[in-house]
């Protein structure tokens, strides 16, 4: 059974990504190792200009033999990248330079904070962001680390109090996350039990779990 209903994820759509221009944002990656799909989410937390929280996500998959891959995924990956926010990178595998143009194209629409990442990868895409003058903080992909972030994702979604822009992909990403649970009752997204591809949930919840714990630096929002 999935984590997240579809009925309230649905409720929660309608956001026009236009209205984030020039707000602060954190941001999560997940990346794939090989030639999967990759996600990098950008959590908008209440501010000025912005009355419920917003979560926008930016999907990557190489363009290497598209048609395999949607008939192994059973998911229409080229109508995607034509409509909403998925990008064909060049090659058979992850193009780091692709993610990594996005990621700064972004961080001329908002003010990105701080970027979170699974603190066992530490590739070049980490090290050319931080180049860049992007903040890059290792995140844990345990209990301890994504507990708090996951159980309030659930929570904003299920209260109505966070808006996302309806993207297909991020959708099915949410309908395959199943969830596992410690002796405590504390939740994270299991990579192993869910059904297909979670990247874009599991870097939403890093997005949100940088939101928690990273303290606002005393630096200026340029816009």
């Amino acid at each position: 059974q999935a984590w997240i209903r579809t009925d309230d994820w649905g409720e929660c759509s309608g956001l026009d990504e236009s209205s984030l221009e020039g707000l602060t944002c954190y941001g999560g990656i997940d990346l794939a190792r090989v030639g999967d799909l990759s996600a990098c989410a950008y959590y908008f937390p209440v501010q000025d200009g912005l009355d419920k929280s917003a979560l926008l996500v930016d999907f990557f998959i190489p363009d290497y033999d598209v048609k395999g891959r949607e008939d192994r995924d059973r998911v229409p990956y080229k109508m995607w990248s034509e409509h909403h926010n998925l990008i064909l990178t060049n090659g058979r595998t992850t193009n780091w330079d692709f993610i990594k143009e996005a990621v700064l194209k972004r961080n001329g629409q908002f003010y990105i904070e701080a970027i979170g990442y699974d603190r066992h990868f530490a590739g070049e895409l980490v090290n050319a962001l931080e180049t860049e003058g992007i903040d890059m903080l290792p995140f844990g992909m345990g209990f301890v680390s994504m507990a708090a972030p996951t159980a309030e994702f659930e929570r904003l979604v299920v209260g109505r109090e966070i808006r996302h822009t309806g993207c297909p992909v991020l959708r099915w990403n949410l309908s395959n996350t199943i969830v596992s649970e410690d002796a405590a009752g504390n939740m994270k997204p299991d990579k192993a039990k869910s059904i297909e591809r979670i990247d874009g949930v599991v870097a939403s919840i890093i997005a949100l779990g940088m939101s928690m714990t990273v303290e606002r630096e005393e630096r200026v929002n340029p816009y």
